[in-house]
């Protein structure tokens, strides 16, 4: 019965299987749970990056907006103070 039982484990270890609890085992464990890893880490990084995309658009629209705002601003308080100007010349 005892060498049966080593035939077999040796059967199941050469068709690619390896015994829960053993070296190969846990050394597979380890591995996996690196790839793992590396693949949230990639997802993470990916992940970031789409977000530093994403505000560095944001601040460029922010920054164009602001600009169009100053010059609408500064359009409107010249043509006030050209306004009030032509105002006062024909005030006196």
């Amino acid at each position: 019965m005892t060498v049966r039982q080593q035939q077999q484990t040796a059967e199941s270890e050469s068709v690619g299987s390896v015994r829960p609890g053993s070296r190969e085992h846990l050394w597979a464990e380890y591995e996996s749970a690196v790839r793992d890893w590396e693949k949230a880490g990639a997802a993470e990084r990916a992940h970031f990056a789409a977000y530093e995309f994403a505000t560095d658009i944001w601040h460029r629209k922010r920054d164009e907006e602001q600009a169009t705002w100053r010059r609408s601003r500064e359009a409107f308080e010249a043509w006030r103070n050209a306004a009030d100007a032509e105002d006062r010349t024909e005030v006196r």
